[in-house]
């Protein structure tokens, strides 16, 4: 669902945009006021998105940004992006998500 506080990095996230993801993250690291890890208004984050909807491509790039992007962080429910995964059913995100 589109919030106020959804970004462009979520909804490529979401879709599995992997060009323009990349390409957002390039953005990202020349403008210190914008944040990969930027939660939306259900406080979720990009990579829980990518994580729920499959996106296993877009998980590794946010995953490799761990001086931004927190795997361990939690949205209004108090899900992470491993939960998100779980209840999908989306087992390569689940093993990307604890190595």
């Amino acid at each position: 669902m589109i919030t106020t506080r959804t970004t462009g990095l979520h909804l490529v996230a979401a879709n599995g945009l992997t060009h323009i993801c990349r390409e957002l993250l390039t953005m990202i690291d020349a403008n210190p006021n914008i944040h990969a890890d930027a939660k939306d208004d259900g406080g979720r984050t990009a990579l829980m998105w990518a994580a729920h909807h499959g996106h296993s491509e877009i998980v590794e790039l946010l995953l490799d940004r761990q001086y931004d992007v927190r795997h361990d962080r939690t949205c209004h429910r108090g899900d992470t992006a491993l939960n998100y995964a779980a209840r999908q059913g989306q087992v390569v995100i689940i093993k990307l998500l604890l190595e």
